[in-house]
């Protein structure tokens, strides 16, 4: 029997999303590389990545609970998604994180939202693309080769989520150095394509 309830289907779709948004990050991590050891091999460099869809950052348990969080786990990049928070109150929740470098795509209205926050003294960040469905940086550990990130928070809209496949498309061409596709290209689009079905 096919679930048909339209709350179990949407709850389903942003399952996916995040599924997808954290499989590009694993994507991304699969690929870092690092040094070479004494036979030739790439040894990766391990960088503490947190990322959660929040549904709202602006309770005052969302705040406890995440410094909670920071706080036993260390994580040297974080990504919160859906924040549905903007400006200055975005900005005092960031500033009471603890991390000291930050950066924030707006929500729009009460939709969305991606803040991604870094220690600047674990890892060297540069933003290279901020768009209000992703966030792609480079990162740089000390003595280690450089790697990108991307963050996405999908838009539940169909035709936005067309204009974030074709952007991050056009993106990929024109840095074809970005390693945040898999070996067989294939793969993602396959992806992309049972996402936006």
């Amino acid at each position: 029997m096919v679930d048909t309830d339209p709350r179990h289907r949407e709850m389903t779709i942003r399952t996916l999303y995040g599924l997808f948004y954290a499989l590009i990050v694993l994507m991304n991590n699969l690929q870092v590389s690092g040094n070479r050891n004494e036979r030739g091999h790439m040894q990766p460099h391990k960088v503490n990545i947190f990322i959660w869809n929040v549904q709202g950052a602006g309770s005052r348990q969302f705040q406890n609970i995440l410094r909670e969080y920071i706080y036993r786990h260390r994580p040297s990049i974080m990504a919160l998604v859906e924040t549905r928070l903007s400006g200055l109150k975005a900005q005092q929740v960031c500033d009471r994180t603890g991390f000291r470098r930050s950066i924030r795509v707006e929500t729009q209205g009460f939709q969305g939202g991606i803040w991604v926050l870094w220690h600047e003294e674990d890892i060297e960040i540069e933003v290279i693309s901020i768009h209000e469905q992703f966030v792609t940086m480079g990162v740089k550990s000390e003595g280690q080769i450089g790697w990108y990130l991307t963050f996405i928070y999908a838009s539940p809209h169909t035709h936005l989520r067309e204009v974030l496949w074709q952007t991050l498309h056009n993106f990929a061409k024109l840095y074809t150095i970005l390693q945040w596709t898999v070996e067989d290209p294939g793969f993602l689009q396959e992806i992309l394509m049972k996402l936006s079905a």
